[in-house]
């Protein structure tokens, strides 16, 4: 097996979670946080202006390099990120 160091640190749990708002709704992010458990508002605001700003770059890279489902998804996460 193989051990992957790269990502290990100590960091922001928002770092985590901008996951959780980018990626997910409805449904899917509830069970995903009921599963991380509390998530207070300030580390909620973190997670989703993290998810936002990712999904902002992803799709300046998209549009860049011609890659249109990848810049519909990375739109469609900073729509996510933002709603309720």
């Amino acid at each position: 097996g193989v051990i992957d160091w790269g990502d290990l640190c100590v960091a922001d749990s928002a770092v985590d979670l901008s996951l959780a708002y980018g990626g997910f709704a409805g449904p899917a992010r509830t069970a995903l946080l009921a599963a991380y458990g509390p998530v207070g508002a300030e580390r909620e605001l973190r997670a989703r202006v993290l998810a936002v700003f990712l999904c902002a770059a992803l799709a300046e890279y998209a549009a860049d390099t011609g890659r249109e489902r990848l810049l519909d998804e990375a739109l469609a996460g900073i729509g996510r990120a933002v709603a309720d």
